[in-house]
């Protein structure tokens, strides 16, 4: 944790990105995109759900590889 850092909502974040809440839980939920490393929930494991800004905007700047969506044959 900064002593710099400040924290948002969910619904700050979203609003702020515009992207949806389904899309940030979505992304939440996938332990290949990291988000769950940084956010923090109060109190801790069933707790709301608070991001922090800084290192929200870090993860948003880290390369990616996308996930092929390939059908079947």
């Amino acid at each position: 944790m900064r002593p710099d850092e400040t924290y948002a909502s969910v619904a700050e974040i979203c609003r702020q990105y515009r992207f949806s809440r389904m899309t940030f839980y979505r992304m939440l939920n996938d332990p290949q995109s990291g988000l769950g490393e940084i956010v923090v929930r109060v109190p801790p494991v069933t707790g709301v759900v608070r991001v922090p800004r800084l290192a929200f905007d870090e993860w948003l700047r880290r390369p990616r590889r996308r996930a092929s969506r390939r059908r079947p044959s």
